[in-house]
Formats: structure tokens, sequence, C-alpha cells
């Protein structure tokens, strides 16, 4: 395999090998994601997870984040927390961030979408009634939700993983609430 290295890259990669102080970076976002791509592209697994640790705590928008660990083949248990976070926020991906997804990334969050969504109808507030499920009327408020376990599954099904582990990585990353928490 022949990968085209630029100057910045291999710098940035003796600046981790040589570093003084072996956990102290001060590199940005466009940085760590050279090293990723270097990294990635040479088959160095440790500098590639240092490279994803780091990324992890840069600001990144999460399409571009999505991409970008597609497209480097992060380990899938780091992409599961956004492909959530996009498919159940509450607007659409916007045509920039579908470009930049490309196709399938951009399918699999419309289909979660899709699939998962629920209209609740807010009952007056006068008379403390709660939501009811079904269509809204007309000038009624109306809330669109996500049922979270429709949503772990199509995730499952289209990154090829086991729904358990969706929900467990959900779980772990503060995304859903845990089954062992006390019911209310």
């Amino acid at each position: 395999m022949k990968l085209t290295v630029s100057e910045e890259a291999i710098s940035l990669l003796l600046r981790i090998f040589y570093n003084p102080t072996y956990s102290e970076f001060s590199f940005n976002t466009t940085e760590w994601a050279s090293v990723l791509e270097f990294a990635h592209g040479y088959e160095f697994e440790e500098v590639k997870k240092l490279a994803l640790r780091e990324l992890e705590k840069q600001p990144l928008d999460v399409a571009d984040r999505i991409q970008l660990y597609e497209e480097q083949k992060a380990d899938v248990s780091l992409v599961i927390p956004y492909y959530f976070d996009i498919s159940t926020r509450p607007h659409i991906l916007s045509r920039g961030e579908a470009r930049t997804l490309g196709l399938d990334a951009s399918l699999t969050i419309h289909e979660c979408r899709e699939h998962s969504r629920v209209t609740v109808k807010k009952g007056p507030k006068e008379n403390g009634a709660a939501g009811k499920r079904g269509n809204a009327g007309a000038g009624e408020p109306v809330v669109i939700e996500f049922d979270h376990s429709i949503v772990i599954a199509h995730l499952a099904r289209c990154l090829l993983v086991d729904p358990a582990f969706v929900k467990d990585r959900l779980t772990k990353t503060n995304r859903i609430p845990g089954s062992d928490q006390p019911a209310a």
C-alpha cells in the first residue's frame, strides 16, 4: 500500500514518539485527524487508538466526526453514540451534513429517524392531562420523540452489530438511561 504522507503528518508523529510528557499533547482537531489518517494508513494501531482518544476530547461537528471515524475505520463502538445523537436530534440532516456523511450514513440516519419517530400530542396544561400519542390537530402543540428501542435495533442492523452492544454503548456514554437504574 502506498500512501501520500505530508511533512506535517510525519512531524506530528515524531512529536508523539519523542514527547517528553507522554500523555500531554497540544494538537488541535485537524492535527489529530492527520495523525489518525497516518496511523490508520500505516497500521500503527496504538497511535490510532491515541488519536481517537484525543479526538474524543476535541470539538468536532457530529457529521464530520462520523465521516472521519468511518473513513479511518474506527471501532464501531466509537461511532454508535454519534449516530444515535444525530438520529434523535430535533432537526433533520442539512444538505451539507448529508454531503459530508455520504449516501450510506445519511440513509442510515434518515431510516432511524423515520422508523422510530413518535408524534406526541400535548394535552391541555390547565387540566394537567398527559400527552397522547397520535396525530395532532391544528393548533395543538406537538413534540416529536424517538423510540430508543427502535433506534437501537435499526443502528444495530445498519452497523452490523448486536443490539445489546449498541444499548450497552449508549448507556455507557449516557445517551440513554441504564437498565440498572431504579424505576421512578
